[in-house]
């Protein structure tokens, strides 16, 4: 890629780490940006064919983020060929949207049950996206930690996921997850999993989602908010979907809610956490084939 003050170029150092190089003009003064973890932007001059050469350089300091790095690099140069914008102001922008990103790739792997939820989401998410990849990926509110998984208008759906050998408990993790006055229409999906060497990864349904037309930028900052970053886990649990169910959440449908409490009952409460038997519950609106139909004809 050809700029207007020369080519970019990706290096590497004597470490062995990843930098991107952008020409600048020589009157350039860049302040350097070392508030994300294990990347910095900052100037550095180099000689090339007897001439020096100011750059802006986008640089990995960690050999354990070079997998992230190559997907903010490839964000960077994709906006740096695509807008007339001082080039280290776009680099600036790009580092400051992928900061929150780099510290969690730095964090501990995630747990099995957000894992697994997470799992849950993007097998809903993938549905969604067969017909409407970017309002898919809109109205996935999850991440937001809003009080449900997906919101299209006034309606929304509720994702759970379960491994169990009986999939008919469930567990809901705040008083507005199946409170169905909040929209005009709520469902709840269901996803039985198993855990298997056969499969698939976080990584692998994200590869479909990307292959869908997901946004990949925006669906790697997105699963980022879960604290997953996207080719960091070389060793992650792996789901085979058994089985997804469908149900219509009525204000009959089984659940704690805040309208169902007195007042004083929920007063300085911030987390409930309990477990519904969905046994209790109505038959669902659909199973396994049809609910994926079903699912994939909610966004009209």
């Amino acid at each position: 890629m050809t700029l207007t003050h020369g080519p970019v170029r990706v290096a590497l150092d004597d470490s062995g780490l990843p930098h991107v190089l952008v020409p600048l003009d020589s009157d350039v003064d860049i302040a350097r940006d070392a508030g994300s973890r294990g990347v910095t932007l900052s100037a550095r001059t180099l000689v090339l064919n007897g001439q020096e050469i100011v750059f802006a350089d986008l640089a990995c300091l960690d050999a354990k983020l070079t997998l992230v790095f190559e997907h903010l690099a490839d964000d960077a140069l994709q906006r740096l060929a695509a807008s007339s914008e001082h080039p280290e102001a776009i680099l600036a922008t790009v580092l400051g949207e992928w900061r929150q990103l780099l510290q969690v790739a730095s964090l501990d792997r995630l747990d099995r049950e957000t894992a697994m939820g997470l799992a849950a989401e993007l097998e809903v998410l993938t549905l969604l996206a067969k017909s409407a990849p970017a309002e898919a990926l809109n109205a996935w509110r999850g991440p937001a930690q809003e009080p449900h998984d997906f919101v299209h208008g006034r309606h929304a759906l509720e994702v759970k996921s379960t491994a169990a050998v009986d999939p008919s408990f469930i567990r809901i993790s705040n008083l507005d997850q199946l409170d169905s006055s909040l929209v005009d229409r709520l469902h709840l999906v269901v996803v039985h999993f198993r855990e298997e060497a056969a499969g698939k990864t976080l990584d692998d349904r994200m590869r479909e989602l990307f292959a869908a037309g997901v946004d990949k930028q925006a669906l790697i900052r997105k699963v980022s908010q879960y604290g997953y970053t996207f080719e960091s886990d070389v060793d992650a649990a792996r789901f085979t979907s058994r089985g997804i169910r469908l149900w219509h959440v009525s204000n009959n449908f089984p659940g704690l809610t805040r309208a169902r409490l007195p007042e004083a009952a929920t007063r300085g409460v911030s987390r409930v956490s309990y477990y519904v038997d969905l046994d209790v519950a109505d038959r669902p609106v659909s199973v396994d084939g049809d609910a994926r139909t079903d699912i994939e004809r909610w966004i009209p």
